[in-house]
């Protein structure tokens, strides 16, 4: 039996496979990769010496499975024969675990949500054992570990916060990105160079995520050390204070809708 499966083998999919080959938790011996594109599973053989197929029935004989495959997709899976050893990792975007239950019948089932930054190591990764199913200590610790070699993660106990956890943090880096894009884009339009522009945003945004990361303060105490009274933070401050708090609660409502919506 290969040790670990990867039903499709998209962006996050190749970011998984290089990060669990490089920190040794599988060889590529131990891996068996299924992609509709035979041109990309080629690629894959010759980069991580990966074992590949076109036909998803090869991975009947895996102990976990990767399914990395669009969310859509899921309704064109062929049922596989049971096996119910073999343990399935879900990073399907708002696909319950009652919905992959049809297609990989008496398997066991993990949700997991990891995030972009798991390519540079900085990852975050949302992971929901349902309570009913019996994992065993070693199955958690291999499934916990597949992340921890791209960054941290978080276990819940409910299903329910995968939603909101995807909204927040599988999306998240994207808000901060956006803001750092307006932000630039603003500088231009006062007269600095594109370079100089995103060199600004760019360090800027690294900077707070460094303080947020090597201080023992929370988020808001470091905002408020950079905040003086009467000062110019302080005014700028305002502005979201007054006019961005809806904004914000907006789009964590539209993003948990359309997570809600993929199911």
């Amino acid at each position: 039996m290969s040790k670990f499966g990867f039903y499709g083998c998209g962006n996050i999919g190749q970011v998984i496979l290089h990060n669990v080959i490089e920190q040794r938790i599988c060889s590529g011996g131990e891996i068996f990769v299924v992609d509709r594109s035979a041109e990309k599973l080629a690629i894959l053989n010759k980069e991580f010496g990966v074992k590949t197929s076109v036909d998803s029935e090869t991975l009947h004989d895996c102990k976990y499975i990767l399914l990395a495959f669009k969310p859509q997709n899921i309704k064109d899976i062929t049922p596989f024969p049971p096996n119910k050893d073999q343990v399935i990792i879900s990073i399907l975007a708002g696909t319950k675990v009652e919905s992959i239950e049809p297609v990989f019948p008496n398997t066991k089932i993990v949700r997991a949500m990891p995030n972009i930054p798991l390519q540079f190591g900085e990852g975050i990764t949302g992971l929901y054992f349902p309570s009913e199913t019996d994992f065993s200590v070693e199955e958690k610790i291999f499934v916990s570990s597949v992340f921890d070699s791209g960054g941290k993660v978080v276990e819940f106990k409910n299903e329910s916060y995968m939603d909101s956890f995807t909204t927040l943090c599988g999306s998240g880096p994207a808000y901060f990105l956006y803001m750092a894009e307006q932000f630039s884009r603003i500088a231009q339009e006062n007269g600095y160079t594109d370079k100089q522009a995103n060199t600004m945003m760019q360090q800027t945004l690294i900077g707070a995520a460094e303080m947020i990361k090597k201080s023992d303060l929370t988020m808001e105490e470091l905002r408020k050390q950079i905040t003086s009274a009467g000062g110019v933070t302080e005014a700028a401050i305002s502005v979201f204070e007054n006019k961005y708090p809806e904004v914000f609660d907006g789009v964590f409502e539209a993003g948990t809708k359309q997570s809600k919506g993929l199911r």
